[in-house]
């Protein structure tokens, strides 16, 4: 699994330099390197306190995609929570979108994926820091 963060605003990585209203574009990958089909998998992005996770059912004047990868998204508040099956050596990207809302120095959340009836099916990313500025 590999997590990516995009500034839209300032069109360069958003590890550095994110400035009060920029967009943010999160891309999460998650890859399946075995021969078998995993399915029930349950991915869980959690957004840093200081970026405003940008829902698309309220953004977003479509109501489905037909290309949907997932089988149901949740949105909450601070976290988006991205239901799928991934095929045997397959693939799934997701993308999502936040802004920097708050000013600060802000913890940032590990992303984790994992089987929803199988706890030795799991993968993390490393958590970090991410510093907002005026």
């Amino acid at each position: 699994m590999r997590s990516e963060f995009y500034n839209a605003t300032q069109k360069q990585s958003a590890n550095k330099g994110i400035r009060l209203g920029d967009d943010i574009i999160v891309r999460i990958s998650v890859n399946n390197p075995s021969s078998l089909e995993v399915s029930n998998l349950a991915l869980n992005l959690k957004m840093p306190s200081g970026w405003e996770l940008i829902n698309p059912r309220m953004y977003e004047t479509s109501v489905s995609d037909p290309n949907e990868n997932f089988t149901y998204q949740d949105f909450k508040d601070d976290r988006v929570y991205t239901f799928f099956d991934l095929k045997a050596g397959g693939l799934q990207v997701f993308t999502f979108k936040a802004k920097a809302a708050f000013i600060g120095d802000f913890y940032m959340p590990a992303v984790t994926c994992e089987h929803m009836y199988d706890g030795n099916i799991y993968a993390r990313t490393e958590t970090g820091r991410i510093k907002i500025e005026k």
